[in-house]
């Protein structure tokens, strides 16, 4: 892909996502033909990355969230921090063993998106966030007619989207990148709006409450 192409589409997507030039920053890897674009404004708070392939592959990106880290950083708070400080020494070992164990295999549920098992106890919010996500990623993929991801990952969860570009003429491939971007765009101000999640929720029957958050000691 060009570099006149891929000023385009820069151009197109400060249009459109209304946002500044400045937000926008490119990069190149000669040794593999790919172009990555990199949407990051600061408002509103937004990060999409394009990816651009030399075999026509295009993929559109959000994220990331940091799937274990906030899973073990709540289990310890509400679950195992006050275990470990009235614990002894030769126990101190085992608990954080366990602690680490119970993280995994809660991720291991949400990479095959069984958020379902989680709803109570400590880690219930983020289970019904993560459902959240998944029904955005349906909703989105009907409204616009291709196919949104939701990718559960260890550290890199978030929404993903991919096309081949062969074929295509110039202006379709923008256009279509635009649109994804777009999608992306979307997603992220329905994730953010609670309210429509807790509409969500109580349409499957699933109580909201708001997390409580804050630092662990080990």
């Amino acid at each position: 892909m060009n570099r006149e192409l891929v000023e385009r589409l820069r151009a197109l997507l400060v249009e459109r996502l209304g946002i500044g030039p400045e937000a926008i920053k490119l990069s190149e890897t000669p040794s593999i033909g790919e172009w990555c674009i990199r949407v990051e404004p600061i408002k509103p708070r937004l990060r999409i990355y394009i990816s651009l392939y030399e075999d026509g592959r295009i993929e559109v990106v959000s994220g990331s969230m940091h799937t274990s880290e906030a899973i073990g950083d709540t289990l310890y708070t509400y679950k195992y921090d006050r275990r470990l400080k009235r614990a002894k020494t030769e126990e101190k070992e085992g608990i954080r063993e366990e602690a680490w164990r119970e993280e995994r295999t809660i991720v291991k549920d949400f990479i095959r998106k069984k958020f379902e098992k989680h709803l109570k106890g400590a880690i219930a919010y983020f289970a019904k966030q993560y459902m959240w996500c998944d029904e955005l990623a349906r909703r989105l993929s009907e409204k616009y007619g291709f196919e949104l991801k939701f990718i559960v990952e260890n550290e890199d969860t978030g929404f993903r989207m991919a096309f081949n570009s062969v074929g295509m003429g110039e202006e379709q491939v923008i256009q279509e990148t635009v649109r994804r971007a777009e999608a992306l765009r979307e997603v992220e101000m329905m994730y953010k709006n609670e309210e429509m999640m807790n509409e969500f929720l109580a349409s499957r029957g699933i109580e909201v409450k708001k997390p409580r958050r804050r630092k662990h000691t080990s």
